[in-house]
This record gives structure tokens, C-alpha cells and sequence, in this order.
């Protein structure tokens, strides 16, 4: 009886460290990739499959660490370099699926320009629903190896059409596009958005049993005080529409474990 108990006290004792382990291990895990600009309760939702989405407006409130994934690192630094008074951040991570191929369908979604005329806006100015994008379309592209750096023009309401550098690289474990644009942003003939000021990116990347969607928006603008509310709301949603549209992507190729369908926040 006396070894019977021993044992199970063992096997207690085994099970307190495989569990210590697992908790140190994702802990070391988070600490690679976020600081404590994420909160707790944000840190839990991402962790349980759930879609965080950060209206920061703010570079020093980034939440993603430097130095670890190159390809955060580029977001995070193309980013902040337009100094934005603009910005979101937006959180994913999901279970390694044996055979899921993120990574190439983050590249096919992110090469084809009509995909992007697909992505609806919801306009609270107009109370309606209509393409983020009235114009999406390939000027020139150039490969070299995991690299691919294209010319592209695009239009989004109540902005004249603007063209952009995309830039994107591809592995078996991540995935980074960014864009930027190469001219300025005009509404009518008012200069709204300087060159180089309006920045996206996304990256994906594997670490450990698990892949983290990193994505970010910024952009440096007036933010006149009668309408700073409507134009940073009108901001947010657009961030929120790009995330949700991508996400239901990839939760249409299924896949995501099953009954992984995630809400996304409201802004």
C-alpha cells in the first residue's frame, strides 16, 4: 500500500512539472513576440483562438517585441517609421494543422489584386456597405527567390486612386506583406495622406505548435478636432473589415481545427 502511494505521489509530482513546463515554455513563447503593452485578458483571448484587434493610435503602444521574427521586425518597423496618429493592431494564433499550408494561402490571397475588390467596408457616414477598394491592380512585379516586390494602384473612397509598393517573402513557416504608398493620398485636390506615410503589413509565422498572425495599419494624417472622432472611427472599421474579410478566408479553406470560427471585435 505504502509503495502504491509513493508511486501515485510520483506521478503527481511528474505531472506538476510536464504542466510547469508546457505553461514555461508558452510563457517564453509570448515572450517573444508581445510585451506588456498586451494585456492579460488580450493575451488570453489570442491564445484561445480569438481575433484581437488594438485601436492605439499610438507607435509606443505596439505591442509586438522586436528582435525576435524578422518578419514582425518589418512590420513593426515600417510602421513606425510614418510616426502614425492612426494605428490598429491585429492579433491571431491558431494550433499547427498537419498539412495546413498558411503560408501559401496567405500568398495566393495576398497576390490576387481581385481579392482585394472583394473586401467590403461598412461606411457609418453613409449607412451602406461597399468595396474597401474601387481599384486593385498589378502596374509591374519582380521575383527573386521568397521575394516578390510589385507596383500596384489602388483606390479607396473618398480618396483619388494612389499606387503603392507591395512587398512579400515566403517560407514554409512565415509570410510578411507590406504596402506603401508611393504617392500622395488626395480628396479631391486636398492633399489628405503624404507619400510614404500610409503603411499596412501582416506577417505569419510559425513558433513552436502554434501560428501568430501579426498584422498592422498606420497612417499619419490631420486629425482636425470637429471630425476626429467620425475620421478615427471610419479608420478602425477599415481595419476591422481588411482582418475580418482575410479571416473568413482562410476559415473558408478549412484549414483551421474544427469549430474555430472566431468574432471579430467590434471597433
Amino acid at each position: 500500500m505504502g509503495r502504491q502511494k509513493l508511486r501515485r505521489a510520483e506521478v503527481t509530482v511528474q505531472r506538476f512539472f510536464a504542466a510547469f513546463l508546457l505553461f514555461f515554455a508558452a510563457a517564453l513563447c509570448q515572450a517573444e513576440i508581445f510585451n506588456s503593452n498586451l494585456s492579460d485578458s488580450e493575451r488570453e483571448k489570442l491564445y484561445n483562438g480569438q481575433i484581437v484587434i488594438r485601436f492605439i493610435n499610438d507607435a509606443e503602444k505596439i505591442c509586438a517585441d522586436e528582435g525576435f521574427f524578422p518578419e514582425i521586425d518589418a512590420v513593426v518597423q515600417s510602421i513606425k517609421k510614418t510616426k502614425p496618429n492612426y494605428l490598429a493592431e491585429v492579433l491571431w494564433s491558431v494550433p499547427v494543422q498537419e498539412g495546413d499550408n498558411l503560408t501559401e494561402l496567405a500568398q495566393k490571397l495576398f497576390c490576387d489584386m481581385n481579392t482585394f475588390k472583394e473586401i467590403p467596408y461598412y461606411s457609418e457616414a453613409f449607412k451602406k456597405t461597399e468595396p474597401l477598394f474601387t481599384i486593385a491592380e498589378l502596374i509591374d512585379t519582380e521575383k527573386a527567390g521568397q521575394y516578390t516586390t510589385s507596383l500596384a494602384r489602388f483606390c479607396m473612397d473618398p480618396f483619388a486612386p494612389y499606387k503603392a509598393t507591395l512587398s512579400m517573402s515566403k517560407t514554409e513557416s512565415s509570410f510578411v506583406f507590406l504596402h506603401t504608398n508611393n504617392e500622395r493620398l488626395k480628396v479631391a485636390i486636398v492633399k489628405a495622406v503624404e507619400k510614404n506615410t500610409l503603411k499596412a503589413g501582416v506577417a505569419l509565422i510559425q513558433s513552436g505548435d502554434r501560428w501568430f498572425v501579426y498584422g498592422a495599419g498606420g497612417v499619419k494624417a490631420p486629425k482636425p478636432l470637429l471630425f476626429r472622432k467620425s475620421l478615427e472611427k471610419a479608420f478602425n472599421n477599415r481595419i476591422k473589415d481588411f482582418a475580418s474579410f482575410y479571416i473568413r478566408k482562410v476559415q473558408e479553406a478549412n484549414v483551421l481545427p474544427e469549430g474555430l470560427h472566431p468574432d471579430v471585435p467590434a471597433s
